[in-house]
Formats: C-alpha cells, sequence, structure tokens
C-alpha cells in the first residue's frame, strides 16, 4: 500500500468556508480523522480509495486568538498528518447604549456589552460619584453602574469609556441636579404689581459654602455679613448660567422691560421698603453696603445710538438712598430705576414672574 498528501499545514483565515482540500495519493482505501475537540472544523469524505480530496469545512473564528487541529490520512500502517492552524478573528465591541440620564436621586443603572475580545471599562477620573461594578471581563457581559445622589444645584455629567484592544466606545452619563428651591418658595416675601410677581432677595446653598475675600476679583458667587446682616452676591454670567438653580420655572431672572414696567406702578415702593440694602462687589472690594441695592437682570444693555448689545455690560436694577452712581449721577433717596455695570461686578438676584 502507499500514501502521500500534498501539504503537511494549512493556514486558513478567520472566516468561514470550504476553502482548503488536501489531495491524497493512495492505491489503497484509506481514512481521513480530526481531533475530536476541533468542532470548528469538519471533513469531506472521511474515507475513500485510491486517489481522492478531503475538503475541509472551516466555521469562522469568534475568537480573538488562533486555534488549532490536527488532520490525519492513514491507510493500513501508513499515516500522514496535516496542521490546521486557523488565524485569530477582528475583536469586536459594542455596548447597548450611548447616554444614561440619570435621576438626581441615587440609583443603577446597566450597560450590556457584545465583544469577543478581553475588554476593559473606566469612567473619568473626577467623577467619583460614578462607580461600576466590573471594571474589565472577556466576551459578552454586563457592567452595572452605580450613581449616587447629586446633592449639588447644577447637572454633571461623565463618560464611560469601554475599550478592547484598540477599539473604543463611549457612554455619556448626565444626572440632573437636586435643584433646591430658593428662599423665597417657602419662607421670603413677595409682591405684586399688575401683572408681576417680585419674590424677595434669593441666594443658592452653595454661596454660604465661602465668604467674600477682598483678593477676590472675580465674584462668581459669594456672601459678605456686616453686623447681623447677610448678602449673597453674583456676577451676571453665573447668574445667566444658574438661571435654573436661582429661579425656577415659572419664575426668571428679571429683563429690563420688567423694570420699566414696575416702575409705571406708584406701589412699587411698597418693594423699595422691603428691599433692604447690600451694596456689590467689585474688583475684591465690598461697596456701599448701607447705600444701595442692586440686582441682576437677564437681559444685556443696549446702546442706544447703535442698539446694539454691549457684550462686557450688563442691565441691573437699583435701589438707593441718595448717592453718586459712577462719576456723574447723583441720585435721590428712594429712587428706583435702571443702569448697566460691568457683568464681573458682584449683584444681588431677585426673581420675577407672570
Amino acid at each position: 500500500p502507499g500514501l502521500n498528501v500534498d501539504k503537511t499545514a494549512i493556514d486558513a483565515a478567520y472566516t468561514a468556508g470550504a476553502y482548503y482540500t488536501i489531495a491524497v495519493t493512495s492505491n489503497a482505501a484509506w481514512t481521513a480523522a480530526k481531533d475530536d475537540n476541533a468542532t470548528w472544523l469538519s471533513l469531506s469524505p472521511v474515507s475513500a480509495t485510491g486517489n481522492g480530496t478531503v475538503t475541509l469545512n472551516i466555521a469562522a473564528s469568534p475568537a480573538v486568538i488562533a486555534r488549532a487541529a490536527t488532520v490525519t490520512i492513514s491507510a493500513g500502517a501508513l499515516s500522514h498528518t496535516v496542521t490546521v492552524t486557523q488565524a485569530a478573528a477582528a475583536p469586536t465591541l459594542k455596548v447597548d447604549k450611548t447616554t444614561i440620564d440619570a435621576k438626581a436621586t441615587a440609583d443603577a443603572y446597566t450597560i450590556g456589552v457584545t465583544s469577543n475580545a478581553e475588554w476593559t471599562a473606566a469612567t473619568d477620573a473626577a467623577a467619583t460619584w460614578v462607580s461600576l461594578s466590573s471594571a474589565s471581563a472577556a466576551g459578552n457581559g454586563t457592567v452595572t453602574v452605580n450613581i449616587a445622589e447629586n446633592l449639588a444645584t447644577k447637572i454633571r455629567s461623565a463618560t464611560i469609556t469601554f475599550t478592547a484592544g484598540t477599539l473604543s466606545r463611549t457612554v455619556d452619563v448626565t444626572q440632573d441636579s437636586s435643584v433646591v428651591p430658593p428662599t423665597y418658595a417657602a419662607s421670603t416675601q413677595t409682591w405684586t404689581f399688575g401683572e408681576q410677581t417680585w419674590s424677595d432677595a434669593i441666594h443658592i446653598p452653595e454661596c454660604n459654602k465661602e465668604s467674600f475675600e477682598s483678593s477676590d476679583t472675580d465674584p462668581q458667587c459669594r456672601n459678605y455679613t456686616s453686623g447681623k446682616n447677610t448678602w449673597y452676591y453674583y456676577n451676571w454670567p453665573y447668574a445667566i448660567a444658574n438661571e435654573r438653580e436661582l429661579c425656577p420655572s415659572p419664575w426668571r431672572l428679571p429683563t429690563s422691560d420688567d423694570a420699566d414696567d414696575i416702575i409705571s406702578y406708584t406701589t412699587y415702593k411698597e418693594l423699595i421698603a422691603e428691599w433692604g440694602l447690600g451694596g456689590s462687589v467689585q474688583r475684591g472690594n465690598v461697596g456701599n453696603t448701607d447705600a444701595y441695592a442692586a440686582y441682576w437682570t437677564s437681559t444685556p444693555y443696549v446702546d442706544e445710538e447703535t442698539l446694539k448689545p454691549l457684550q462686557k455690560q450688563s442691565w441691573h436694577l437699583y435701589y438707593t438712598t441718595g448717592m453718586k452712581i459712577g462719576q456723574k449721577i447723583i441720585l435721590p433717596s428712594g429712587a428706583l430705576g435702571v443702569t448697566f455695570a460691568d457683568n464681573n461686578t458682584g449683584f444681588q438676584i431677585r426673581c420675577v414672574k407672570k
């Protein structure tokens, strides 16, 4: 008996197909067999007599590592082996969502991961309020995202990044804020003029966390205490960016039109009587806390000649007991009006609704 095969090795791609053959030369009956554990490989035919061809049917590889098997051709006491090596599959990585919109309260959310490789999951280093149930795994899996309660008055966000080899997928996490109602909502006074209702001066809790320092030249949100009185100051960009916390719907920051409307009512002096004084913070100085109070509005100052807004100027309401505003204008006691100031000056906040 004689037996020969035309190759000793086959290097197969990771894709599926019957693309590979072994030519058998023999004058006897022969058989073809593979390793028992090579379930991804099948042979056709598995026996014949004389010359013939064995076709290898290879399934697609889901793994990112190569795999191998041995095919043995036998005729009596004669045998030849062919080593079949299938290349590793390209890594895959999918996640079942791209965003998580989380509630302000503590909660857990899941992300399904589909992959044929080892992968890792990580959050932004600064996002200590987000923790993951698993930092790494192999193959398909699920990651639980545990989110702590948001006690701040601002929405916060983080990114979770999944990585497998050179592949990466991100999930953006956004958590609602715990909007703490301003003080007027529960305990301070309001005043109504026609269709307008005005709140007392308000502040948000985070302003209690630090006091004004004379070196602070950009007062985002500060407080200042003198005697028994405490005033809370915000610059204009801060007031606009945080209007949701300062004036939850239906309340809002007033506009210059609101200021014009209130002046048309003689009863606005009731508001003046309760307005209270607070001065301003500008370039590191607290000014005139016993002479006037000023409150930001939401509209930028518009130059009357060009009718264009001045980007560094913003409207504010003021009430004075009699003082100089700027270098030229001296206001009588009990005056209420609208003027403008640099938007980094710190003023207080009132809200209005209709």
